[in-house]
């Protein structure tokens, strides 16, 4: 039901270039490609953005994330730093928070869909599928 929920509030996402559009909390549907709704974890995994603040937050599914950002909508980039403050509980999938760290490790831009929001690195690799929670 949850999984339903979440594809119904991405299907409703419209494409635009403003900066403002990336406010607020993106639910995590993918991580290079591996669908996160089949995957068990302790707490619902998203990425915030406070864009006006240049700062990013967010959940990996078990642990709290902070760190700062830089965009540019003209360019459609973004970068993550690379000095993220996150808790260091254990965690029912290690694996899986490490595949997430490492993937926001190689966001170069963004791209806005009808569905959500794509980070790609930069080779244009998808390396993470977002879409609005609501």
């Amino acid at each position: 039901m949850a999984a339903m929920a979440l594809m119904t509030s991405c299907a409703s996402m419209k494409k635009t270039a403003s900066l403002d559009m990336l406010n607020g909390e993106w639910n995590i549907v993918k991580v290079n490609g591996k669908d996160m709704s089949a995957v068990q974890l302790d707490n619902r995994a998203f990425i915030g953005f406070d864009i006006s603040a240049k700062r990013v937050f967010g959940c990996t599914g078990c642990n709290r994330m902070t760190g700062a950002l830089q965009a540019d909508a003209a360019t459609g980039t973004l970068t993550f730093d690379d000095k993220m403050a996150m808790t260091r509980m254990m965690c029912r999938n290690m694996e899986l928070e490490q595949q997430l760290t490492e993937a926001m490790g190689k966001v170069t831009n963004y791209q806005t869909t009808k569905s959500g929001l794509l980070l790609k690195d930069k080779n244009g690799t998808v390396v993470l599928e977002l879409c609005r929670h609501n």
